[in-house]
């Protein structure tokens, strides 16, 4: 059974996967029978569900708000992504762009620190500014 800490361990795990060219291109190395492309989908969608009692006592409620931006996010781009789509070409679609930069304000949502050189060009956005003005929720033990 997986915990609160275990759960948002491996939402931000997934969510810098998802945002992070270099780290998807590291994933293809280490598993490069995965289709790479559907693991952020699938891995997504194994993640994330709001309804559970899990879910609601691990995020915050505007936490789940940028969790839930993200997951719509991931459906929209999932639809205009074909299934056999390989990295590199999605790597260069405006459709991951979108889903790299929702992901980037979904960590910052989530209180994890970058580093200003981790966020690309299209991610620093005013959401994002205003999301690091916010006070920290306190760390499950």
């Amino acid at each position: 059974m997986t915990s609160g800490n275990g759960l948002r361990e491996s939402v931000v795990s997934h969510l810098r996967l998802a945002r992070s060219a270099s780290e998807l291109r590291a994933y293809r190395r280490a598993v490069p029978v995965a289709s790479v492309v559907a693991e952020v989908f699938c891995g997504w969608e194994d993640l994330f569900h709001p309804g559970t009692p899990l879910h609601g006592e691990t995020f915050t409620t505007a936490e789940q708000e940028a969790l839930a931006r993200f997951d719509r996010v991931v459906d929209s781009v999932a639809e205009e992504t074909a299934d056999d789509t390989g990295l590199e070409d999605w790597l260069n679609s405006s459709p991951w762009r979108v889903l790299s930069s929702e992901a980037t304000v979904a960590l910052v949502a989530l209180g994890v620190a970058l580093e200003d050189a981790d966020l690309h060009a299209d991610a620093v956005d005013d959401r994002v500014r205003s999301l690091r003005s916010l006070p920290r929720p306190p760390l499950i033990d």
